[in-house]
């Protein structure tokens, strides 16, 4: 049984008629009430605090690159300031800050939607939003203050124009594509992937003439046009030099150090096959049934988003938070067609596929946010401000508690895999011990790469009581 794309917007009785499926949307709903309550519940990460630390010394007068480390692109830093000014000194910015980015989560579900509804109907853009919200790889990093999730919202928005183009060939769409994609880079030099995914799709649409050569000129021109206002700022303020050295530099050379050593197809399955297999399977499956261009084009993208990905030597959750959106869709249409093919057994068949994906995630999240509540890492924030005052030092090394207070370095966080490539890049010998007795901070976080029987450390540091790993300066 042969499926266009017509074919299946017009499939009777499966979005409007039957009450099975309007219950679907249903565990959609139930679906986003769990991811909410994950992101206002699971514990904060390192990298999270790194923005928020970062935004509180830009808000602070601190500029980024020459007053402190950053090997990030400064964009998510600059729009968080607004945030801390408006909390200041509270713990609850970072509440503020997942509410914020949940919000952003919200409109890559409702582009995700309304993509793969144009693309292979409204039924499997449905199926496609429950898997994707069940889906680890994309949720966990998707709920973080994080740069990369603006970052793939402009990608999935420059992605589906481009779509949009290829279709009805409208010169604007084209480039709105472009900026955004344009604005995709200045949140995280990643970008530079899908970039050349993107480059990629374009001469795929050369070759089989469904885009002028002029046309790719000048998409290329508009994305280096937007982004000349960038190299200006970072060469007018003097960053330019220091940009390069840690945004480049750095995080090409970092990985060659790197303490993950299994391979990226062996972390994939680990983190992610293994946990839902039923998306890839799917997703592979999906391959084969594809009617129309722009459903190739899709199948195309992702698959070459994931052999660049897994050609990396390095691999975290966030750097698949925009290819994940397009293995749900086309999942979603597999799942859909392989029903379609049991008229009279296709609702079991959803049902029974998408309640035997969604289990296992969901009490997942659960798990995790019992395990590592927000609220505990908030109260250790909130004992460290209670102990300190604004111009007390905290040596916090590993991001865990410290947003507000003084760093004793101009390299104030990853202090242990980072040392190797302050001494490298910089040739600064990062010495803690010697930072310690120079600036004599507040409170210490032990983390398991600090020698506490140092005597800088050991005669004037104690235990907190509530804190053990905290260590409080006594004199």
């Amino acid at each position: 049984m042969m499926l266009t794309k017509s074919s299946i917007r017009e499939s009777a009785g499966f979005g409007e008629g039957p009450l099975s499926f309007r219950l679907l949307w249903g565990l959609f709903f139930i679906e986003l009430a769990v991811v909410f309550l994950y992101a206002l519940n699971n514990g904060p990460d390192r990298d999270e605090i790194e923005y928020l630390r970062a935004a509180w010394k830009i808000l602070c007068g601190q500029r980024i690159y020459i007053d402190f480390f950053e090997h990030h692109h400064p964009l998510f830093c600059f729009l968080l300031v607004p945030l801390l000014s408006f909390f200041k000194a509270n713990v609850m910015v970072m509440l503020a800050g997942r509410a914020s980015i949940f919000l952003i989560l919200l409109i890559m579900i409702i582009l995700v939607y309304k993509t793969a509804k144009n693309l292979f109907g409204k039924e499997s853009a449905l199926i496609s939003l429950i898997l994707l919200l069940m889906t680890e790889i994309f949720i966990f990093p998707a709920v973080q203050v994080r740069a990369d999730v603006p970052q793939a919202l402009f990608e999935l928005l420059s992605l589906f124009l481009l779509f949009s183009y290829f279709e009805n060939k409208s010169l604007s769409q084209l480039v709105l594509s472009s900026i955004f994609l344009a604005v995709s880079f200045l949140f995280l030099q990643t970008a530079v992937f899908f970039i050349f995914a993107v480059g990629l799709l374009l001469v795929i649409g050369i070759y089989f003439r469904e885009i002028k050569p002029q046309e790719v000129i000048l998409y290329f021109s508009v994305l280096a046009v937007v982004l000349t206002p960038f190299y200006f700022y970072l060469v007018l303020n003097g960053l330019w030099h220091k940009y390069l050295i840690y945004n480049w530099t750095l995080n090409t050379n970092i990985f060659k150090f790197s303490i993950l050593s299994d391979p990226v197809p062996l972390y994939l399955y680990r983190s992610t096959l293994k946990g839902n297999p039923l998306l890839w399977a799917f997703w592979v499956f999906s391959l084969f049934l594809l009617d129309t261009p722009a459903q190739k084009r899709a199948a195309i993208f992702s698959l070459v988003q994931l052999i660049i990905l897994i050609g990396l030597k390095f691999y975290f959750f966030q750097y698949y938070l925009a290819v994940m959106p397009l293995i749900a869709m086309l999942a979603g249409y597999a799942i859909y067609r392989a029903s379609v093919l049991f008229p009279s057994r296709k609702m079991l068949i959803v049902w029974f596929l998408v309640i035997l994906y969604a289990v296992g995630p969901m009490g997942l999240y659960f798990k995790i946010y019992k395990s590592s509540p927000m609220s505990r890492a908030l109260n250790k924030m909130r004992y460290v401000l209670s102990v300190t005052k604004p111009k007390d030092f905290v040596y916090d090394g590993m991001m865990s508690c410290n947003i507000f207070r003084k760093d004793m370095s101009f390299f104030w966080f990853s202090t242990y895999t980072g040392r190797w490539y302050y001494k490298v890049l910089k040739g600064h010998d990062y010495n803690p011990y010697a930072l310690i007795d120079k600036f004599r901070p507040k409170v210490i976080v032990n983390d398991k790469y600090l020698n506490i029987k140092y005597p800088g450390i050991a005669r004037h540091y104690r235990p907190s009581g509530p804190y053990p790993d905290l260590l409080i300066r006594t004199d």
